[in-house]
C-alpha cells in the first residue's frame, strides 16, 4: 500500500516576517558601536546629573511669606501684597497652627501637647484631640489702584488635627488664585477659636505608679481651664500663622527660556526624523520609528509652546490643556517604554494586534486616571473659595472625591511599574544574542529615566526641604525631553548608500570591475609588492 503523496510544504510553519526587515535598512542603534553608545549615555547620564544641580541651586519656584501672632479667642489678620504680575503663577493664602509651649519644658522622650500625649504617658479621645476654628477671609483686588473684585468666604468649626511630634498642625490653604489678573491685594481674615467643653486629658495606668507621682501631679491632672485657659488663650500654647505663596518669577522665567530651547530643538530633529523616513514606504518602517514619530509630536506639545500666552494672556483655557497634553504625554510616554522591551523579543516576526490590544487597553485605563485626576484638581482650583489641602503629607483629607483619584491613579501607576518590571524580566531571559546590545542600551536609558522620575517626585511632594525648589520642573522636565532625544538618536535610519549606484553610467564600470576581481586570484596592481 503506497503512502498518499504529502507536499513538504504541508508540515511547515508559516511565519510573517516584519515587512520592515525585508530591506537593506537599519537603525543606527544596529550600527553603531559599544563605545559610541557609552558616550552617548556618559553624555545622558551627565545631563541628568547637571540638571540636579541647576534644580537645586536655581531660584525656589515659590515664595513663602509668613504672618504668625499668638492664638487668641479672635485673630485678625490684614495683609496687603503689592507688585503682583501674571508671572507668579499662582497666590494662595493657608492658615497653620504651630505649638510653643512655653509654659512645659518637656524632651522627646516626653512627647506632650494639650491635644495628644504618647500613649505609653496618657491615653486621649480622639474625638477631642483637635482644635475647632472658624476662619473668615475678605480679598480686595487691584489693578492700577483701581478695585476690580472681592471674594469673602467662611468656613465654621473646621477641625485642625496635630501632625506628629513636631507640633505643627495641618495647614489648610483657605484661598487659592491660579490667574494673577491684577497687582495688589488686600486680605483680611478673621479666625475665631472654639473651646472644648470637655476635657481633653484622661490618665493612663501608667501614672498610677508610685514613681510617677509628681509628674502626675504636674501633668495629668491639670484640667482644661488650668492647662488652656490659665490666661484665657492660647498664646503660651500656640501660634496661629498665614502663610501666603506665590510663584517665583524668575523661575517662571526659566521655565519659559528652558522651554523654549527644547521645543526648537525637538522641532528641529522631529522635521529632520520625518523627512529622513518619508523616503520610504510606512510600511517599511521599523516598529520602533513608528512609535518615536508621535512621540516627537507630542513631546513638543509637552513642552508647550503656549506657555508665553498664559502670562500674556491670562486664561483657564491653557490650564485645561496643558492637563490634557500632559496626561497624554504622560501615558503615550509610559506605552512607549513598554512596547520598546516587547518588542525585542518579537524579533523577525510581525506584530499583530494581540500585541497591542492589552497594552492600548491598560494605557487608556491608566490615562483616564490620571486626566480625571488632573482636570479635577485644575477645575477645583478656578474656585477661589475651595477649601483646599495644602500638601500630601497629611493623614486626612477634605475631598473625598479627590482622595479617590488619587488612589486610583497610584494603584495604577504601580501596576504599571509591575508590568514594566515583568517585560525588561522576560525581554532579558528571551532576547538572542543579536538584541542582547539594544536591550542593554533601552535598559540603562529607560530604567534610568523611569527611577530618576519617581525619586524627584517624591523628594518634591513627600520631603519638605524640597517642596519649593526648582527641582522637580527642571529634573523632570530635562529627563523626560533627553529620553526622547536618545531613543531618536538610537532609531535614526541609517542606510549605507554606495554613490556609484547612484550614476547609470558607473554602474556597468562598477560591475565589469567586480566581476575581474572575483576571477582574479591576483593581488591589484596598486598593492605594493616587496622588492627582490
Amino acid at each position: 500500500m503506497e503512502a498518499p503523496n504529502q507536499d513538504s510544504s504541508d508540515e511547515m510553519i508559516d511565519i510573517q516576517i516584519e515587512e520592515s526587515l525585508v530591506r537593506e535598512s537599519l537603525m543606527k542603534i544596529d550600527t553603531s558601536n559599544f563605545n559610541e553608545d557609552v558616550i552617548i549615555l556618559v553624555f545622558y547620564f551627565l545631563l541628568l546629573t547637571v540638571s540636579a544641580f541647576i534644580g537645586g541651586f536655581s531660584a525656589p519656584s515659590v515664595f513663602t511669606t509668613e504672618f504668625s501672632r499668638p492664638l487668641g479667642k479672635v485673630s485678625i489678620f490684614d495683609i496687603d501684597q503689592n507688585n503682583l504680575v501674571s508671572m507668579n503663577r499662582f497666590l494662595s493664602y493657608s492658615v497653620q497652627l504651630t505649638y510653643v509651649g512655653n509654659n512645659f519644658q518637656m524632651n522627646k522622650s516626653q512627647f506632650f501637647s494639650p491635644f495628644q500625649l504618647s500613649n505609653d504617658y496618657l491615653g486621649f479621645d480622639d474625638n477631642n484631640s483637635s482644635i475647632n476654628l472658624s476662619i473668615t477671609y475678605e480679598a480686595k483686588c487691584y489693578k492700577n489702584s483701581k478695585h476690580i473684585y472681592s471674594a469673602n468666604k467662611k468656613f465654621d468649626k473646621f477641625s485642625f488635627h496635630n501632625h506628629g511630634a513636631d507640633f505643627v498642625f495641618v495647614g489648610l490653604t483657605f484661598f487659592k488664585d491660579n490667574i494673577i489678573d491684577y497687582d495688589t491685594i488686600k486680605m483680611h481674615v478673621i479666625i475665631n477659636l472654639e473651646y472644648p467643653e470637655t476635657s481633653i486629658l484622661s490618665p493612663s495606668s501608667h501614672f498610677m505608679n508610685e514613681n510617677d507621682k509628681t509628674f502626675n501631679k504636674n501633668l495629668i491632672l491639670m484640667n482644661r481651664n488650668q492647662l488652656l485657659m490659665e490666661n484665657n488663650n492660647f498664646a503660651d500654647l500656640y501660634n496661629v500663622t498665614i502663610i501666603s505663596k506665590s510663584g517665583n518669577v524668575m523661575h517662571t522665567i526659566s521655565q519659559i527660556g528652558i522651554r523654549l530651547i527644547f521645543i526648537f530643538i525637538q522641532l528641529f530633529i522631529f522635521l529632520y526624523f520625518f523627512s529622513k523616513l518619508k523616503v520610504t514606504q510606512v510600511r517599511f518602517w521599523h516598529l520602533e520609528q513608528k512609535l518615536t514619530i508621535p512621540l516627537l509630536f507630542i513631546t513638543i506639545l509637552y513642552d508647550n509652546p503656549f506657555y508665553l500666552f498664559q502670562f500674556t494672556s491670562p486664561s483657564y483655557v491653557y490650564m485645561i490643556m496643558d492637563s490634557l497634553v500632559s496626561a497624554v504625554y504622560s501615558s503615550y510616554f509610559r506605552f512607549f517604554i513598554l512596547v520598546l522591551f516587547d518588542s525585542l523579543r518579537y524579533k523577525n516576526r510581525k506584530t499583530d494586534t494581540c500585541f497591542f490590544i492589552p497594552k492600548v487597553v491598560f494605557i487608556l485605563l491608566l490615562f483616564l486616571s490620571t486626566v480625571v485626576h488632573s482636570l479635577y484638581d485644575t477645575i477645583q482650583s478656578f474656585d477661589s473659595s475651595q477649601l483646599l489641602i495644602q500638601s500630601m503629607k497629611q493623614s486626612f483629607y477634605i475631598d473625598n472625591v479627590e482622595y479617590i483619584l488619587r488612589i486610583f491613579e497610584a494603584v495604577m501607576y504601580f501596576l504599571y511599574l509591575m508590568w514594566f518590571a515583568i517585560s525588561v524580566a522576560y525581554a532579558s531571559l528571551q532576547v538572542d544574542i543579536t538584541e542582547r546590545y539594544k536591550f542593554n542600551m533601552y535598559s540603562a536609558s529607560s530604567v534610568t529615566a523611569l527611577i530618576v522620575l519617581a525619586v524627584v517626585y517624591y523628594l518634591c511632594n513627600f520631603i519638605e526641604f524640597f517642596e519649593n525648589s526648582a527641582i522637580y520642573f527642571v529634573v523632570s522636565f530635562i529627563t523626560q525631553n533627553t529620553f526622547v532625544l536618545l531613543m531618536t538618536f538610537f532609531h535614526w535610519p541609517y542606510e549605507i548608500i554606495d554613490s556609484a549606484y547612484d550614476d547609470p553610467s558607473k554602474q556597468e564600470e562598477n560591475q565589469d570591475r567586480q566581476t575581474n576581481e572575483f576571477f582574479n586570484n591576483e593581488p591589484p596592481i596598486d598593492v605594493m609588492q616587496p622588492e627582490a
